[in-house]
């Protein structure tokens, strides 16, 4: 199955809805969040965190999953993390750059295409004119998780008066 395809991402979700269990109810931590694959524990208790990964890696073994060596990382919650395309900082949550810059260009590829007449207004809604364009709800949806309404209102603004 494709990365990204949505029957991937259903049964990644049910394949792992275990694990969320597992989580809850043996570790019982109350700060966790899993997207399809991606999921993060926080606690400012390093040794909870050390233990928590070594049970969740046992238990990932059942499933033939390991957590990635390189993109797993234990840290203090006082510094900043990445995760689904955002920067987590101490009290706010923001876009990382290159996430921010992907999306301006697809914005603009729509724009001009929409406006030579590649494309039709219903296609530039969906978005899902050509498969390199993620659709543009989604982005927006994505955008929304951050509580950055000035820098939405600042690209859209930009993209669709030019």
């Amino acid at each position: 199955m494709p990365i990204g395809n949505l029957t991937s991402q259903f049964f990644a979700n049910i394949y792992l809805n275990g694990l969320d269990h597992f989580i809850k109810e043996v570790i019982r931590t109350t700060k966790y969040v899993r997207y399809v694959d991606d999921f993060a524990l926080f606690s400012d208790d390093q040794n909870l965190l050390v233990e928590a990964r070594g049970k969740i890696e046992e238990y990932l073994v059942k499933l033939r999953l390991k957590i990635h060596p390189i993109k797993s990382q234990l840290f203090a919650t006082k510094y900043r993390s990445s995760f689904l395309g955002f920067r987590i900082l101490p009290g706010r949550v923001r876009v990382r750059n290159n996430n921010l810059h992907r999306g301006r260009r697809r914005l603009r590829r729509l724009q001009q295409d929409y406006a030579i007449g590649t494309i039709e207004w219903k296609d530039v809604e969906r978005s899902r004119v050509a498969s390199a364009l993620r659709p543009l709800t989604s982005w927006m949806a994505h955008l929304e998780q951050g509580d950055i309404w000035q820098l939405r209102k600042q690209i859209f603004d930009s993209v669709l008066l030019s």
